[in-house]
């Protein structure tokens, strides 16, 4: 291959990487638009939660080292559990998933 054939492809996986580097970001940036919009319905936020701990999740592996993406993850796991044992409670107390229901 010629020299520039090599700076053609060497060029051209920098603007895939920075491509691929600037849609996770959005992506956060997304998502935590999204726990603001669904801020008064307890499932829409714990699941949006859930994605934004997944997009962090996939940041730190791509980032990181993988024994603090699995320290993360496991503390990922705990917070879901978490929230799934407050859904239920907020269902069984007001009988909705409103957060305005709540006082």
């Amino acid at each position: 291959m010629s020299s520039l054939q090599i700076f053609w492809f060497y060029l051209f996986r920098l603007i895939i990487l920075l491509v691929f580097a600037w849609v996770r970001y959005f992506a956060c940036f997304i998502l935590f638009f999204a726990v603001y919009k669904h801020k008064n319905f307890v499932l829409s936020l714990l699941i949006t939660l859930e994605a934004l701990i997944l997009c962090f999740f996939i940041l730190f592996i791509l980032e990181s080292d993988l024994f603090f993406s699995i320290i993360f993850m496991c503390i990922a796991a705990c917070e879901a559990a978490i929230g799934l044992a407050s859904l239920i409670g907020i269902i069984r107390l007001t009988g909705n998933i409103y957060l305005s229901s709540i006082q």
